[in-house]
């Protein structure tokens, strides 16, 4: 799914708009390959992936799916009406650990054996403002895109909710006059769910109610960015 949105990156009525293509849960079937190549018309300044990046769930012997994953936008960029990189920021799903949210796991404490989502991906720098090594890699992170702030946010796999309140409350006050976004992979307000009461989806939903919506609420976000049901969901408004 590409949900779009533009937001003036400079004031004034020549104002260049800055152009966000959001999705998540990406297939790389040929109906996946078709809506990717969407992406040329609309011509985005980034890209930004809500979690199950390509389903390697990981493992290291599905090393070729991260291939099919970036020959994905191979076309995009490369198209004469573009011709240039586009970044990618992305968000920790259960593919791409290979665990569900919430159930204490943790992933490997050998490089050999670290999912290749951290290893090729690394979306935040080192406190000296370089790559930071492997195992100094966060599942949360923020990005400032324009006169926006994106905060890439962990639910439930490396970091539980409550943990990274202090960082959301930070990056939020810090600033305060950019558009907030929050993108994460298990949805708070899922379009469906599993209905038992102690599913994993249930404590997922429990814990992104206590411990972030009433930040979302303080600080004005614009929108929160969900994921994982494979299904398209838009609301009005929420608060309160």
């Amino acid at each position: 799914m590409i949900k779009q949105a533009n937001y003036k990156t400079t004031p004034g009525a020549n104002a260049k708009k800055l152009k966000m293509a959001i999705g998540g849960d990406l297939g790389m079937n040929t109906a996946g390959k078709k809506m990717t190549l969407n992406l040329i018309a609309y011509s985005p300044d980034v890209i930004i992936i809500g979690g199950d990046t390509t389903y390697d769930d990981g493992m290291r012997t599905c090393y070729s799916s991260w291939d099919d994953f970036y020959s994905l936008f191979e076309p995009v960029y490369t198209h004469t009406s573009i011709n240039r990189l586009i970044p990618l920021i992305l968000s920790v799903g259960n593919h791409d650990v290979g665990f569900d949210a919430l159930t204490e796991n943790k992933i490997t404490t050998s490089e050999e054996y670290l999912p290749l989502f951290f290893v090729l991906n690394p979306q935040h720098v080192s406190h000296s403002g370089d790559v930071p090594a492997i195992f100094d890699r966060l599942s949360y992170h923020s990005h400032l895109i324009g006169p926006t702030l994106h905060l890439n946010l962990d639910s439930g796999y490396l970091k539980h909710h409550r943990e990274q309140v202090d960082f959301i409350k930070l990056q939020s006050q810090n600033n305060k006059n950019r558009y907030l976004f929050a993108n994460y992979h298990n949805p708070i307000y899922p379009s469906c769910t599993n209905s038992h009461e102690n599913s994993n989806d249930r404590k997922v939903i429990a814990a992104g109610l206590k411990y972030w919506t009433p930040l979302f609420d303080s600080f004005g976000f614009i929108a929160s960015l969900e994921h994982h049901t494979h299904q398209r969901k838009i609301t009005f408004k929420i608060k309160n």
